[in-house]
């Protein structure tokens, strides 16, 4: 039997993470207008594994900007063959 023990933690040692088919949806506090990021196209830069950091994210409808908590955490699975 495998097992997997600890917890990922510390930097990705990348400068910018690209998450393909993943998007942040959001409504802008100041508006109320749905918006959305391709984390395909909008990176994460310097990305620290289980910590929470702050990305920006911005409304294309009323120019508002405004920042939020954002944490990556890495999920590792075995399958024995």
């Amino acid at each position: 039997m495998i097992k997997i023990k600890g917890k990922a933690t510390g930097e990705l040692a990348v400068k910018r993470l690209w998450l393909p088919g993943l998007q942040e949806h959001v409504k802008c506090p100041n508006c109320g207008h749905e918006t959305w990021n391709d984390l395909n196209g909008d990176h994460i830069n310097y990305p620290m594994l289980g910590k929470w950091e702050e990305h920006g994210h911005y409304c294309s409808e009323c120019g508002h900007e405004w920042v939020f908590d954002m944490k990556i955490n890495i999920t590792v699975d075995v399958r024995e063959s």
